[in-house]
């Protein structure tokens, strides 16, 4: 292509020389507005590279996934967990004291339905709690780090002392917002529940040394993965890979006339993708997995995937009306 350019300052000269240099353009002037609107096609309309166009791509899958592994596993992990056996075992211990510690309905002057269903509610409040989900994230977290080191259970120290204290908080709330006790009844209860606290922790230990045992001599290898993909470090690397692969879509591999659509489509694509791996491929392993390794059969907690696929459509929108904003402003720039 032949290029005939007049008037131009040495900058914006220079920048037209480095440009159709680039571009493998011959000129023989110097007007930089032709060259601009040049510019300005190429980058609306430069032909596609699609070997580049695919590893970008795959590099864009991979991370994302990557992303979505190192933020979700240990909620779906603490969630098998207390799927399989740990909300009951801690909300049965915590019961326990409770019926022990309560009045009869006949002494307490409630009706046998009515004791049932506040003792009943006391005990969905405890297994509903986002103490049962702190107790089981930690023990997951401590669980796999032990396995990945060789130790026996009783070498893991698990502190859980605070959200013991909250258990027994929603207990204590759950009986004294049904019935008006004395005080010295209730004094007695928060006793009862406070020095539980032991037993308790004794309990949750009992149901998670039986995991322990079941798994400590065939999942080793499988603890070090979990513990490598909810590291920082493997969160920055698909970071770093995520930033590359767009890098590669959006300047290298793609026109923007282009990118501005395949782009905003990748993100709804990949939340679609997630979104059926978890509800049904994933969810089916994770209840044969569970049943084989825990002795338990237990099921992925959907929401997060659910969610992920509402954002990701999300972004997809916004990107969509953010590209092409640019792309209306380029093309106009193109035409002048």
């Amino acid at each position: 292509m032949l290029i005939r350019c007049v008037k131009a300052d040495r900058e914006k000269l220079q920048k037209m020389k480095d440009f159709l240099s680039v571009n493998n353009i011959d000129f023989t002037g110097d007007s930089p507005d032709e060259v601009y609107r040049i510019r300005y096609d190429a980058k609306l309309y430069k032909q596609s590279r699609k070997p580049l166009l695919i590893v970008a791509t795959i590099l864009f899958l991979l991370s994302m996934s990557g992303l979505n592994i190192n933020k979700n596993a240990p909620f779906y992990a603490s969630d098998l967990i207390k799927d399989a056996g740990l909300s009951s075992a801690v909300s049965d211990r915590y019961m326990d004291t409770v019926i022990d510690t309560l009045p009869s309905s006949e002494q307490a002057g409630m009706e046998v339905s009515e004791y049932n269903n506040m003792l009943s509610d006391i005990q969905n409040a405890i297994q509903n709690s986002s103490a049962i989900d702190s107790i089981a994230k930690k023990y997951t977290d401590a669980l796999t780090k032990g396995l990945r080191d060789g130790k026996t259970f009783d070498e893991i120290n698990i502190d859980i002392d605070e959200e013991l204290t909250t258990l027994a908080a929603i207990a204590y709330n759950g009986i004294t917002e049904s019935k008006d006790y004395s005080d010295t009844q209730k004094d007695m209860i928060t006793l009862a529940l406070v020095l539980d606290k032991e037993s308790a922790q004794k309990a949750i230990n009992n149901y998670a040394s039986g995991i322990y045992d079941e798994m400590q001599y065939r999942t080793s290898g499988l603890a070090g993965i979990y513990q490598t993909v909810t590291s920082k470090t493997f969160y920055v690397m698909m970071i770093l890979l995520l930033a590359l692969s767009l890098i590669l879509l959006i300047l290298f591999s793609l026109p923007l006339s282009v990118s501005r659509i395949y782009l905003p489509a990748l993100f709804i694509i990949y939340g679609g993708l997630e979104y059926v791996a978890f509800n049904v491929l994933l969810n089916r392993a994770a209840m044969l997995l569970s049943n084989r390794f825990l002795g338990r059969t237990a099921s992925l907690n959907l929401t997060y995937a659910n969610t992920d696929l509402i954002s990701y459509a999300s972004l997809g929108v916004v990107l969509a009306i953010i590209m092409n904003i640019a792309y209306r402003k380029m093309k106009r720039k193109a035409e002048k």
